[in-house]
């Protein structure tokens, strides 16, 4: 079982590929020069909009489950969903399996729930 230290490092590593890979991915929806990596209370503006990456691994080992593993969830601070809602601005949601399968959804910032943290199935669904 790793620590919180290491946990949180590797929730970085991970947070930091996904919003390059999003930066990448849009970047076949929109024109390079309408794309911009902000990394401040957001990750990204792409023509205007305000797009905040989200990440987690579908699965997380957990020997406090009985199954050993815990459904990954996204952690979202107040202050920056505050700061979407100003904008209409959107998650990105990027969810990501340790075999490589991704999934991706694109969601207004409104309609997704006030919560701290939010399990990936309650975004994607099973």
């Amino acid at each position: 079982m790793s620590t919180n230290r290491e946990a949180n490092m590797k929730a970085k590593l991970n947070g930091d590929m996904a919003e390059q890979m999003a930066y990448e991915i849009l970047q076949k929806f929109y024109n390079i020069g309408d794309i911009e990596m902000v990394n401040t209370m957001i990750d990204i503006i792409a023509k205007k909009e305000f797009i905040e990456v989200k990440s987690c691994q579908m699965e997380i080992g957990d020997k406090t489950q009985k199954k050993g593993w815990r459904n990954g969830c996204f952690i979202m601070p107040p202050e920056q969903r505050e700061y979407l809602e100003v904008d209409n601005g959107l998650y990105l949601f990027i969810v990501h399996s340790p075999c490589g399968k991704l999934r991706m959804k694109l969601v207004p910032v409104l309609k997704v729930p006030k919560q701290r943290s939010i399990a990936w199935t309650k975004i994607f669904g099973r």
